[in-house]
This record gives C-alpha cells, structure tokens and sequence, in this order.
C-alpha cells in the first residue's frame, strides 16, 4: 500500500479512501470488490513498525537480489534501496494536508462569525484554494512544486493571522477556536525570513508541548459560500472530529 501510495502522490486519507472505492487498487493489494479498507491511521502506525524493524529494507533487499540474479540489475558495484524515499514522500504530502485543513477550517469558522469582514479582507485565490477538503484534491506530483503549495498555504495562513490580531478586525474573531489552533500550528511550522514566510526545518523546527500532526476541525462550521464579487463557491466545510486524530 505504501508503494501504491508513493507512485499515486496520495496522503493518508486519500491512500485509505482509494483502498476503499478503487478496483485497481483492491486488484493490486488482493482484496475482495467489498472490502471495507481500513481507517488512515494505520498508515502511520504500519510506517513506525517498518522503520523500527527495518522490515523495508529486508523486503527491498531480497527484491534486489532477485532482480541480480535474473539479470534484470545490471548496475555495476553494489545496489540498495530503501523506504526512505516514500516514506519521505507520505510525510510531505500528510503535512500538506494538516496545514491546507487547518487554515481551511479557520476561514469556515471565521465565515461563520464575521461573513461580511472576511469578504473585504479575503484574497480572491482563497475561494478557490481551500474551497474543497484536501484529501478531495490533488497534490503536484514533484517535490518542488508541493514545496510551492506548502509556502502558499503557510503566506495564506500568515496573512489571515495578521488581518484577524489587526487593529479594525472584531475582537471575537482571536478568540475563536480554530482561529487559536492556526496560530499555534503556524508557529510550529512557519516563520518569516526577510519578510518571506519560509517553513520550518522538520529536524530543527519550534515544537510545542501539545504538537499538531493532522487537520484538527472539531465541529462543523458555515460555509465560505460568496466570493468579493458576488460568484457562488463551492461549500468549504471541515471535517468531522469523527474522522480527525490529534497527536
């Protein structure tokens, strides 16, 4: 699963729910057509116990060897791989989605408290971008172009926290809850260099006493449901605390 997932460029969610509804993929991983699937969770969880067995590499290793030995490896010296790659990939795409979902369910939160201010303050590309859950999007496949979707988001998030602690905006706007979980999982990713929002370095970031890992939207908020100009959206509505997980 955790193959499938790296060549599909997929997060946790998105892995889970094609288990769940894909033929391809029920055929690839030998499941009957009314296979349940599994939650997402497990994803994480199996990706711990492989690093801590060193159970890919083994798996990878007798691959190689097999592949050495039928003459489909013809590198000279020795050849190795690794989880490494994929399981880096997962993680890039799962953080994605925590910062998209979490700024995502502070603008429907917000929208429901002050529906009229955030038209003024919201940048048009807002609508368009967290419009859809994450996990009903794709993702770019290269890492330098989800690089640049991982600094927008983290631009997008920096500007609605400037524009909800500035002077002009309502006071309850700080106080609401999702709003408050932006600002702590902003600081823990997030940081301004030269004026620039760059992301913190994984190895090396702020860590805070209670960290966020995936999209926390504990209650369904009102919809974003009007552009400045007046254009229906689509609903932007967060998740169900039913299917979110707090680390």
């Amino acid at each position: 699963m955790l193959v499938l997932q790296f060549v599909e460029g997929l997060t946790d969610r998105q892995a889970a729910e094609a288990v769940r509804a894909r033929i391809d993929f029920k055929y690839a991983l030998g499941l009957d057509l009314d296979d349940p699937g599994f939650d997402f969770s497990v994803l994480s969880e199996f990706r711990d116990r492989l690093v801590e067995a060193e159970a890919g590499r083994r798996v990878l290793d007798g691959i190689l060897a097999a592949a050495g030995e039928t003459g489909l490896l013809k590198t000279a010296g020795r050849a190795r791989t690794d989880s490494t790659h994929v399981q880096s990939a997962a993680r890039q795409v799962c953080w994605l989605e925590l910062v998209a979902e979490t700024l995502r369910a502070a603008l429907n939160e917000i929208a429901r408290a002050a529906p009229d201010w955030l038209r003024d303050v919201a940048e048009p590309d807002w609508f368009r971008h967290y419009a859809t859950r994450a996990e009903d999007t794709r993702f770019p496949k290269s890492r330098a172009k989800r690089d640049e979707v991982g600094l927008r988001i983290g631009a997008d998030g920096t500007r609605l926290l400037e524009v909800v602690f500035s002077p002009g905006a309502p006071e309850e706007l700080r106080t609401l809850e999702q709003v408050e979980t932006l600002r702590q999982v902003w600081v823990q990713h997030f940081h301004q260099v030269d004026g620039e929002v760059r992301r913190r370095d994984p190895k090396t970031g702020r860590r805070a006493r209670h960290a966020w890992s995936r999209p926390m939207t504990p209650r369904p908020a009102a919809a974003l449901n009007a552009t400045p100009c007046g254009t229906a959206t689509k609903s932007i509505s967060p998740r169900p605390a039913s299917r979110t997980r707090r680390i």
